[in-house]
């Protein structure tokens, strides 16, 4: 059963945001949200009065949880028609049931103010471990990316889920294509002609992965291309630079790395590839980087909003951490000869935000070494040769998730560490997040970071936040995996507001806001 359950007994002050309701309809006629409690039905409920000391303990992630977090959320954002001032999509899975995988539709009801669950309930993935939400430019298509691999296997193909949008949402039953094996990421040419699919593979020195390129049919269904081959053993992000038209000369690059190979004898090097479509399909591919003088792993890959740069952070067998800036020429990348430093010990949490000016871009890492969580995360200066700080700190460790909105960075701390390691030999199951998270707020202009909305004793989110989303009325979401999504008002300012609370027996990944 899932719950909406208010901040009203936990802080003590709530937002009214009456001033946003201007304009808007008072009721849902062409959206499927529920208003009344029905026994049986998978509804948002209303709950006054309720204390965190119920909240539930999920089971453990699968250990890819932590190898492929920052490639969970959307490269898009879902959107519909109808009446809610705006649909929150959460992107969750089931610890209790195999990590079944369902996106649940929150609609933000003009008449209570308040988000509530569609009444058509959770909707399946049809498939185990979900891993990336987004949808088409059009916002006619969601996809996600069903891993398929649980309790640390690596063995099991994949799937993509595609659902049509419209008036009621999305709809209730997808269109299920198949994947290669052990999928950890996807990307949607901005032409909307071709999706690609990095496999990851077994994850072992063998290697297994490919890269495959599916084209995309005006109603959604998926057709994987005959002789789509792999550049690299261990493929692991994809993404397209913007100007993509959905020709097959179209450019995707192609991050190959294998952080749970770093211990090995022999990790295989991280790499870059700019490929074409046409180029993927004929297995003709050339890397333009390799770095492995020191064993190295990215730990993500991805562009910059302005799309001037492409930023690795990443780590090496000796756990210390840098930094890798590629500058984008037209489809082509131009990178140095050599990563830039960090610091050490430093295990990037993979997610990146990013900040600064056009002149003097910025981006801000976290430090996440679970063996020894530290509360450590750097600014790194990108434009030139990076330059990075490591020496800022929020109050408590694990910072996991970094985003900024406005002048304010944001940084999700999970206290104790998400169990799961980059190793093949999967995780120790049986274990629970601690009672509480944290969402810090700071001032890039200053880094000096405050938890809002809590003391030294109790935090503001639910145990092991793993994410951080905005939406266009100024909120904040994050989803915890303890089985909740907190909502705070003043994402532009940092001068935060409880609003409300998604409770939910399932373990919410990543929420997409239109």
């Amino acid at each position: 059963m899932l719950e909406l359950r208010s901040h009203e007994n936990r802080f003590p002050e709530k937002r009214d945001l009456e001033s946003t309701r201007t304009g808007i309809l008072q009721n849902f006629p062409s959206m499927p949200w529920e208003e009344d409690e029905s026994p049986g039905q998978q509804q948002a409920i209303v709950k006054e009065n309720s204390s965190k000391s119920g909240r539930r303990r999920t089971r453990v992630l699968p250990y890819l949880f932590l190898l492929i977090l920052a490639g969970c959320g959307g490269g898009g954002s879902g959107g519909t028609g109808g009446n809610p001032l705006e649909i929150a999509y959460v992107l969750s899975e089931d610890t209790g049931n195999g990590n079944e995988g369902y996106v649940l539709e929150y609609g933000l009801n003009p008449a209570s103010n308040q988000f509530q669950m569609s009444g058509t309930g959770p909707i399946p993935t049809q498939g185990q471990t979900p891993i990336q939400f987004l949808t088409n430019n059009q916002k006619t298509l969601a996809f996600v990316l069903n891993n398929g691999n649980t309790n640390g296997s690596t063995s099991s193909n994949g799937s993509v889920a595609v659902y049509s949008v419209g008036a009621n949402g999305l709809a209730t039953t997808p269109t299920l294509t198949k994947t290669g094996q052990n999928p950890v990421n996807m990307a949607l040419d901005p032409g909307g002609n071709y999706l690609v699919v990095a496999n990851h593979g077994n994850g072992m020195s063998s290697g297994s992965g490919s890269v495959e390129v599916f084209s995309l049919g005006p109603s959604g269904n998926l057709s994987p291309l005959p002789k789509t081959g792999s550049p690299c053993t261990y493929p692991f992000r994809v993404v397209f630079p913007k100007g993509a038209t959905g020709s097959p000369s179209d450019t995707v690059y192609i991050a190959c790395t294998s952080p749970e190979l770093l211990g090995s004898s022999s990790p295989p090097s991280a790499s870059i590839y700019p490929c074409t479509i046409q180029e993927l399909t004929e297995s003709s591919c050339t890397s333009i980087a390799q770095y492995n003088s020191t064993p190295a792993a990215f730990m993500n890959f991805v562009i910059d909003p302005t799309n001037t740069y492409v930023v690795a952070p990443g780590t090496t067998s000796s756990q210390s951490g840098f930094v890798l800036v590629c500058t984008i020429s037209g489809n082509d990348l131009k990178c140095p000869i050599s990563v830039s430093p960090i610091s050490s010990p430093w295990i990037p949490s993979g997610n990146i935000a990013f900040g600064g000016t056009s002149s003097s871009p910025t981006v801000y890492i976290g430090n996440y070494d679970a063996s020894s969580l530290s509360q450590n995360f750097a600014s790194c200066s990108i434009s030139g040769t990076p330059k990075c700080t490591a020496t800022y700190s929020t109050n408590k460790p694990g910072p996991i998730y970094l985003a900024t909105q406005g002048s304010v960075l944001y940084i999700a701390d999970t206290v104790t560490a998400i169990n799961g390691s980059y190793t093949a030999s999967g995780t120790t199951s049986g274990a629970s997040p601690p009672p509480n998270g944290y969402l810090y707020a700071c001032p890039t202009s200053s880094l000096s970071c405050s938890a809002p909305s809590s003391t030294s004793s109790s935090g503001n989110t639910g145990g092991w936040p793993v994410g951080v989303f905005f939406d266009n009325r100024d909120m904040v979401f994050v989803p915890a995996l303890a089985g909740e999504v907190d909502i705070f008002t003043g994402a532009s300012t940092g001068n935060l507001a409880p609003f409300q609370i998604l409770q939910t027996t399932y373990s919410p990944l990543s929420v997409t806001i239109p």
